[in-house]
């Protein structure tokens, strides 16, 4: 009796996250065009999750970054962001800026919550956005027309705003 009892409380122990909403492998960050809401990538990702997009920018045609954390309820921590530009001999001041060694910058201490990323996909061979996470490294140039407006959300399997809705 003592070890069925034992048994049970284990069991309950294992599946209370997810009877209250806590199972964080139910999230799924997704690449959508947020005017049609066609997906583009989607992926099944927990909390503490990290990202990082990249891009050349627009004016000095430079590598930048941006790293963002995923939190448990889905949102987006922005951690920090870098690049090789020199913004255009202008200098710059900014809290948690620092020129890196191999002649990078970084603004790094920035936690802000976001709820999603979104930006205006550049030129196949302009821009060049990726995105790289732990599942690999993503391409989105190769699939997103230019000028298409990209939002990366993250919600819930089935849950929130269609997300996981697409029969795979």
């Amino acid at each position: 009796m003592r070890r069925y009892f034992i048994v049970i409380i284990f069991v309950l122990l294992l599946t209370a996250p997810a009877a209250i909403g806590g199972d964080l492998s139910s999230m799924v960050l997704e690449i959508r065009d947020a005017r049609t809401g066609k997906i583009y990538y989607s992926w099944t990702i927990e909390a503490g999750a990290l990202i990082k997009l990249k891009f050349l920018h627009s004016y000095d045609r430079f590598p930048c970054w941006d790293f963002y954390e995923v939190n448990s309820e889905g949102r987006f921590v922005f951690l920090k962001t870098g690049g090789r530009s020199v913004f255009n001999g202008q200098g710059f001041s900014f809290r948690g800026y620092r020129n890196l060694a191999d002649g990078t910058w970084e603004i790094s201490s920035i936690n802000e919550i976001r709820e999603n990323i979104s930006f205006f996909m550049g030129t196949k061979g302009d821009a060049e956005h990726s995105l790289e996470m732990a599942q690999g490294t993503v391409n989105l140039s190769e699939r997103i027309e230019p000028g298409t407006l990209v939002v990366i959300k993250v919600g819930k399997k089935g849950g929130i705003d269609g997300l996981d809705k697409r029969g795979k």
